[in-house]
């Protein structure tokens, strides 16, 4: 490494600390003041009046420092992608508990191979825009939708009898059947998209067995993340990770309540922070956008709901099923999210599946490495018999 490296390492290290630092005195700043609401029963005004002014003087020192950090850093600025109109036509398609799901479909009619993109949590369609630009023009049908709750699909709730993200799996196939009845199918997911596509295949392996010819899974995983998901910590604080895993879903759900352009304010920062520092492991300023604006966009209510079945989705039975000799796995050393080891032990589960591991790269693996996810995406479509215009990259 560098002198001139070193340095940008050092300070970036420092401003995620300043940012961290920042978000933490907020909400302390926060419980200060909701004491002091509470101290009114015992005390007179002018102590709870400095308490309150003390907690509001803090917490407002730590929003401009949480705006100074996402101003140089760039981490404050959303994207604002456009999610529709890309060429294609749009389709409105009605899962089976009535959610309009908003759909965008690509390429000729009469394609004998559909690829089907199912993007993650807190994502949109636009996601996958790389991957988009890449299919444009070749003898495929791309087919790109918004989970429920996310872009422009409807959100109407989740059935809590459903395991894990099992809902979403009757989303993916009222998509398959409007939009491809018929042919050969690739199914690319993303983090939540590839449980979904897990949890379509545990409900319909018949369907596997005779109509998919390739699955890409980017930066997901067959087991609760539960068990696993750090949010970011460093092994070091091990004893926290259960609590933050406990109480993620909670706090979604309290900001929920919230008029929306309080609880924007409210969880600016840790949105940011989550999105620029947890889920993308390298520099992409791209990544960074599209991620900042799903974070941004989904509604809390529905993060939190959809934070929920992810941490219990549970398909190790299913993934067996599937052909590991058409099954890829793409994903990022640095994933902050779903630890590698998982992602690892997804490929072990299909048996023994390529396994495609990216350094330095983070959750949004096809943000951060488009050109590797491009690649591999051709290597699949080319079990279908449709020809790339990439060889696949080389095993990391």
């Amino acid at each position: 490494m560098s002198v001139r490296e070193h340095v940008r390492t050092q300070r970036r290290r420092l401003v995620e600390l300043v940012a961290l630092l920042a978000i933490g005195a907020l909400w302390v700043a926060m419980i200060v003041v909701g004491v002091g609401f509470a101290l009114a029963q015992v005390y007179d005004g002018r102590t709870v009046a400095a308490v309150g002014l003390t907690g509001g003087g803090l917490g407002l020192v730590c929003v401009g420092a949480l705006l100074v950090w996402a101003h140089f850093t760039g981490n404050g600025r959303v994207a604002h992608t456009d999610t529709s109109g890309h060429g294609g036509r749009e389709v409105s398609v009605v899962s089976r508990d009535g959610t309009r799901l908003h759909v965008e479909v690509d390429g000729p009619d009469d394609a004998e191979v559909t690829v089907v993109f199912v993007h993650g949590w807190t994502c949109q369609l636009s996601a996958w825009r790389h991957q988009r630009r890449h299919l444009a023009g070749r003898p495929v049908r791309s087919v790109y939708y918004d989970q429920r709750g996310h872009g422009r699909s409807d959100w109407i709730g989740m059935g809590e009898g459903e395991r894990g993200v099992r809902h979403l799996a009757d989303d993916l196939d009222a998509v398959v059947a409007a939009t491809a009845p018929t042919g050969r199918l690739v199914l690319v997911g993303h983090s939540m998209g590839g449980m979904t596509i897990m949890a379509s295949a545990q409900r319909h392996p018949e369907v596997v067995a005779s109509r998919v010819d390739g699955v890409l899974f980017c930066g997901t995983a067959a087991g609760p993340l539960s068990e696993s998901m750090a949010l970011g910590l460093p092994e070091s604080m091990r004893p926290l990770h259960h609590l933050v895993r406990r109480h993620a879903v909670s706090m979604l759900t309290l900001l929920g309540f919230m008029p929306r352009p309080m609880a924007r304010l409210l969880g600016v920062g840790p949105y940011l922070f989550f999105g620029n520092l947890l889920a993308v492991g390298s520099r992409s300023e791209s990544a960074k956008q599209v991620t900042a604006q799903g974070l941004w966009d989904t509604p809390l209510p529905v993060a939190g709901r959809m934070l929920k079945a992810v941490m219990t989705h549970d398909e190790r039975d299913a993934v067996p099923s599937l052909d590991p000799t058409r099954v890829v796995v793409v994903s990022g050393k640095a994933d902050r999210l779903v630890p590698y080891a998982d992602q690892l032990e997804l490929a072990r589960l299909v048996g023994d599946a390529r396994v495609v591991g990216l350094e330095g790269i983070g959750h949004m693996v096809a943000q951060e490495a488009p050109d590797v996810v491009n690649a591999e995406l051709d290597g699949v479509l080319a079990l279908a018999g449709v020809q790339g215009d990439h060889e696949a990259s080389v095993l990391a």
